[in-house]
């Protein structure tokens, strides 16, 4: 049977936001493979990690927790024989991970629901930086979705992570 190589990511239910699933959902079999290698490229074209191992002893699935902070990234997956250079097989996906940012825009709903409407509702600048910080998200998610752009994608994450650096002035 011929080999078709394929993976997909999960985010778990309430994630450490460094934290996704990786899961190899290739179809087919190759005998001679016997390994595989994840690599994770930055909008930059650098590594984020180094090479991080796969073994096939490992099962389908592999969580890992590579991210300090979000990320717009090329995931690769190798599939190796004995010799790893190059891969017998190989593809790619790319994601924007956002979940810190996710935790943060709760914080910001979390400060909605405690505060009197009224305050919030009068504050023009934090309901605009609100919805401001709302779309930079979707549109980080969106660029990569819909346009495959890595580039796109990190610089909205790169303007939602100044957002959140500048809070105090922000919200």
């Amino acid at each position: 049977m011929s080999f078709s190589p394929s993976f997909t990511i999960t985010i778990p239910q309430n994630p450490a936001p460094s934290t996704f699933v990786l899961t190899d959902s290739s179809v087919g079999s190759d005998v001679l493979i016997v390994d595989r290698q994840i690599l994770i490229f930055q909008a930059n074209g650098s590594l984020l990690v180094p090479a991080i191992d796969f073994p096939l002893s490992a099962g389908s699935s592999i969580t890992l927790s590579p991210l300090t902070q979000d990320l717009a990234a090329n995931i690769v997956v190798n599939w190796n024989y004995t010799n790893p250079v190059p891969p017998a097989y190989s593809t790619s996906l790319l994601w924007a991970f956002n979940q810190y940012g996710e935790q943060f825009f709760y914080s910001l709903i979390q400060n909605i629901s405690s505060s009197p409407p009224t305050q919030i509702l009068n504050d023009t600048n934090y309901l605009i930086n609100l919805y401001t910080f709302r779309v930079l998200l979707n549109a980080a998610v969106k660029a990569v979705t819909t346009g495959s752009d890595q580039g796109g994608s990190q610089n909205c994450i790169n303007l939602y992570n100044l957002m959140i650096t500048n809070q105090a002035n922000l919200f």
